[in-house]
């Protein structure tokens, strides 16, 4: 079998051409630790990679990364979104038939990184793009996937233990391509691929003290003892008679060049005896006579053999040049190997799934019970709203040009970001700065007419400062986001919410019973909880996780603001309370902010001396950011919530009236 036979070989060119012999032979093989692996194909690739994540909207270095061997983007899909024509490659599944699908997901991986790590972006992509399946299917893909698993690895190790961001880690990564420049790290010594159903190829070297059935050493007879320091190198090195090392420029001085002959000899005759060593019962070596015995250390061997070694079997196969032609079989198994969609798992024990991490998303879909660990990956899921696919006009030209841009996420994740990172505070050119540089990276504004695209950025720019100069009014006083400085806020404040971890699980449905006894006016919407009354998904045992786009505190109150990015069918009167309403109730945004609630009421309670919720909780506001207004309320829905409220929905959710908060992490400083 593949697994007796082990292949050394002298160096990493040697092992590249007998794996790609073994390749068309389609016998499975294993390179092990030949090279550095930064020194692989690979390492480009995930270079090319972390720069896509970090340039999503330029398309040259997406097209870049997406022609590397290692994507399953062909060559024709290639060309496809190079030409720039509408043109869908048929050969890619529908979800991938456009650069900009390759561009949202290199965009999302992008966010991750920032957020958490390159290895779980890496991840991301990986999931999405079937990278794992893709590259195994290469020839030599088990050693592929290994150095790339390697890659991602050592640069997840980088960046943990030197802290280093992605701009840092992108240039860290770029280093190490460099072999005068890269870190001497033992651990990028590449590592073999795990399938140990395969043979073995590795240096001579690097087989010290291991042991095989069946050794193949196809290449000793390569090993000169003249030319290792290269035909036009003037220096000769060796060894003098008291063992210090001597380093002579005249190579015309035969004694010296004798010298450095025998020491040669002598260290390639250990390397050779390191080979015939390895093999338990059989040891194949080859011999070329090239008529230079003294040149090469294996003929010189095989010159002083005896004509029949009695200690050994010595069974010589001489063959005649030119060979003859020989057609390339393929090796199959005695036994066929099973199809992976035939394999099943056996005897595995049984996975406690009543354990998991949930979160709004997941409990407003019907299958949070059955996974309730796949909730909680990533940030609340984007608005329910129409796709982006478009970067035209869905609708034709309208009232307001804020809505003749698409929804989706990309638009959802532009608005984010420049509400993230303004500073409330700042004059317009700055707030009008960011926002440009946004739709540049974006491009949700592109639009074949310039005029048109032009129109849709002043809306943007227009929406922004009306968010800022919108009228907030709560606990007698009235206020803007304009009056929040920096350090009264925290933007996407992440949170992990213990619930309950013994006795049965929990439904949605409990969750509005709790909130039909204490949710009061005037945000109260039964419409709602009927609906939500009716929903079976279950709250699992472990945690709920979720993202608040943003905290602040004004007035010694704290308050939850979140943006919306929803069209409410593209007419602005949707945008008074009633359509708000429907809208919040649709999508169960009511769920989502008494989650947000309940969690930020727990981390004030654990973080703040003498915290009272009727004194230091403001409340909850909702921006539908196409709708606002300066100087109004139009698009924004505002709840206060009550103190019952919270200590119901949290005895539901934990079996305690108060909750603890076990992590609340933000991008932003303190407040």
């Amino acid at each position: 079998q593949p697994r007796d036979i082990a292949v050394l070989v002298l160096t990493r060119d040697e092992a590249d051409a007998i794996g790609a012999e073994l390749d068309k032979r389609k016998v499975p093989f294993v390179k092990q630790s030949v090279g550095h692996v930064f020194d692989s194909e690979e390492a480009r690739s995930v270079v090319r990679f972390m720069r896509a994540m970090l340039n999503p909207n330029q398309p040259e270095i997406v097209r870049t990364a997406l022609a590397e061997k290692t994507v399953p983007c062909p060559e024709e899909a290639l060309r496809c979104f190079a030409s720039g024509e509408n043109e869908k490659p048929a050969m890619l599944p529908e979800n991938l038939q456009r650069l900009e699908n390759w561009m949202e997901s290199l965009e999302e991986a992008g966010r991750l990184w920032k957020r958490r790590s390159f290895i779980e972006a890496y991840g991301l992509l990986e999931k999405k793009w079937g990278l794992r399946a893709h590259v195994a299917g290469l020839p030599d893909g088990e050693q592929r996937l290994a150095n790339l698993f390697q890659i991602a690895d050592l640069a997840h190790r980088a960046a943990r233990a030197r802290r280093l961001g992605p701009e840092s880690l992108l240039r860290w990564t770029t280093l190490q391509l460099d072999k005068s420049s890269r870190d001497a790290d033992e651990n990028a010594e590449r590592q073999p691929a795990t399938d140990e159903s395969a043979v073995r190829i590795m240096t001579v070297f690097k087989s010290k003290g291991l042991q095989f059935p069946i050794v193949f050493a196809p290449t000793l007879w390569r090993r000169s003892s003249t030319d290792s320091g290269g035909p036009s190198s003037p220096l000769l090195f060796y060894h003098d008679d008291h063992d210090q090392p001597v380093l002579n420029l005249d190579k015309k001085n035969e004694e010296a060049k004798a010298r450095q002959i025998a020491e040669r000899h002598e260290e390639n005759h250990r390397l050779i005896y390191v080979a015939l060593t390895r093999a338990t019962h059989r040891c194949y070596a080859v011999s070329v006579n090239l008529g230079e015995a003294n040149r090469y250390a294996w003929n010189r061997i095989l010159e002083r053999c005896p004509p029949e070694p009695p200690s050994i079997a010595f069974d010589a196969i001489e063959v005649d040049a030119p060979l003859p032609d020989v057609p390339c079989t393929t090796w199959s198994a005695k036994q066929p190997i099973p199809k992976p969609a035939d394999l099943r798992t056996a005897g595995l024990p049984q996975v406690d799934k009543t354990h998991g991490i949930s979160s709004f998303s997941a409990l407003i879909r019907s299958e949070a019970v059955e996974k309730p660990d796949s909730a909680g990956q990533d940030r609340d899921e984007p608005d329910n709203e129409e796709s982006d696919d478009s970067m035209e006009s869905p609708l034709p030209v309208e009232p307001a040009p804020i809505f003749w841009i698409g929804g989706g996420a990309r638009t959802g994740n532009c608005w984010h970001d420049i509400l993230e990172q303004a500073d409330f505070q700042a004059n317009d050119n700055q707030l009008n700065a960011l926002v440009a540089e946004k739709l540049d990276r974006t491009r949700i504004c592109k639009d074949r007419l310039p005029e048109r695209e032009q129109r849709k950025r002043d809306a943007v720019q227009a929406m922004i400062h009306a968010t800022l100069d919108a009228k907030l009014e709560a606990h007698g006083s009235s206020f803007t986001l304009r009056d929040i400085p920096m350090s009264a806020r925290r933007s996407e404040l992440a949170f992990d919410l213990a619930l309950r971890q013994t006795g049965e699980h929990r439904t949605v449905h409990a969750l509005a019973m709790a909130a039909r006894d204490h949710w009061l006016a005037p945000a109260r919407d039964d419409r709602f909880l009927d609906a939500l009354q009716e929903r079976t998904s279950s709250v699992p045992l472990g945690f709920l996780t979720g993202f608040m786009d943003l905290v602040f505190q004004h007035n010694n109150r704290f308050y939850i603001a979140d943006w919306k990015s929803n069209r409410l069918d593209g007419d602005l009167r949707n945008f008074e309370p009633p359509g708000l309403r429907r809208e919040m109730s649709r999508h169960f945004y009511y769920l989502q902010y008494m989650i947000y609630a309940v969690a930020l009421d727990a981390w004030l309670r654990q973080q703040l001396d003498g915290y009272d919720f009727n004194n230091h909780f403001g409340g909850v506001f909702y921006f539908f950011l196409r709708g606002t207004q300066a100087n109004t309320a139009r698009g924004i829905l505002y709840d206060p919530l009550s103190k019952p409220l919270i200590a119901a929905l949290s005895e539901t959710l934990s079996g305690k009236r108060q909750l603890c908060v076990h992590s609340m992490v933000a991008k932003t400083r303190k407040l």
